[in-house]
């Protein structure tokens, strides 16, 4: 078990040697987690900032909870990550269960049947469940969280308030706030072993799920199943991609040889960048830079 959690090192960061951890106060603390991964970014709130970035991966499961032992792991041997005096908190969980609502028939008392309505599985009494409001487009986001990783986190900031999100929401978030032409777009965002799927005409969300793709032929047919349900125009519809997904990695061959107007999704423009990520893979952390929209 020791050896297991010794030299836990990011798999990718970005630092900026400018930053002083005692502005950490002026400071917010944006955090990503789930049993694949976890990563943070650091934004300093008075230029509105982004200053440092660390991105971990969990890679064993020799052990039950392998990847929670890890998280703690990084944050005994971080050097700041622990400090409980940031300006605001947010945690995006990255979790299986998840949904929207029309807000007109959402009622808070009923969150869990929702969800397990919504999802066809059953939500336990280690799932602590949240929900979030999107005026713009009418519906509630509802979510769980195990409640073991709540309480860590909580314990761990004892003296903040964390706000915390789902993928679904930050996603839904973002492209709200983007300028996009009036034919449909389907946004892909692509974790180690899913993709979360996000259909949208203007800035109106028409369809959203979340697909566990177990073989290459998978994605194509997941979307090609979408189109045929939404009557989307094939030719027409534009895919932007983020996540786990480059133009070498199989996926994309695979979009690529069925559809046409494939792009990359890009960094969210609600805050600026340091220097340092000027060579930064945009697409990747969108979801991460974009729970700035939760502070």
């Amino acid at each position: 078990m020791e050896t297991l959690l010794q030299h836990i090192t990011p798999t990718f960061e970005v630092k900026d040697d400018r930053f002083d951890v005692g502005n950490i106060p002026h400071c917010h603390l944006l955090i990503e987690i789930s049993q694949e991964r976890f990563s943070f970014c650091v934004v300093q709130d008075d230029i509105k900032t982004c200053v440092w970035l660390e991105d971990y991966r969990f890679y064993s499961l020799i052990v039950e909870n392998q990847w929670f032992l890890s998280l703690k792991e990084i944050y005994n041997e971080h050097s700041f990550l622990a400090a409980n005096y940031w300006k605001s908190i947010v945690v995006l969980a990255d979790t299986p269960h998840f949904t929207f609502v029309p807000t007109e028939f959402f009622k808070d008392e009923d969150t869990t049947k929702y969800l397990q309505l919504l999802t066809g599985e059953q939500i336990n009494d280690k799932e602590q469940v949240y929900y979030h409001k999107h005026p713009e487009q009418d519906l509630t986001n509802i979510f769980s969280i195990d409640k073991k990783v709540v309480a860590w986190f909580r314990e761990m900031y004892p003296a903040r308030y964390i706000k915390f999100c789902h993928q679904s929401c930050v996603m839904l978030n973002d492209f709200s706030g983007r300028k996009h032409n009036q034919k449909p777009t389907i946004h892909l965002f692509f974790n180690e072993k899913s993709v979360t799927v996000q259909v949208f005409q203007l800035k109106t969300m028409l369809y959203c799920n979340r697909f566990i793709l177990k073989n290459p032929a998978d994605l194509v047919y997941y979307v090609s199943l979408i189109i045929k349900e939404l009557h989307l125009p094939a030719t027409e519809t534009s895919f932007i991609l983020s996540g786990e997904i480059t133009t070498f990695s199989e996926n994309y061959q695979n979009l690529a040889l069925y559809f046409s107007n494939l792009s990359f999704g890009t960094l969210p423009r609600k805050m600026a960048y340091s220097q340092y990520f000027e060579d930064i893979v945009e697409h990747r952390y969108i979801n991460l830079f974009s729970s700035f929209s939760f502070v």
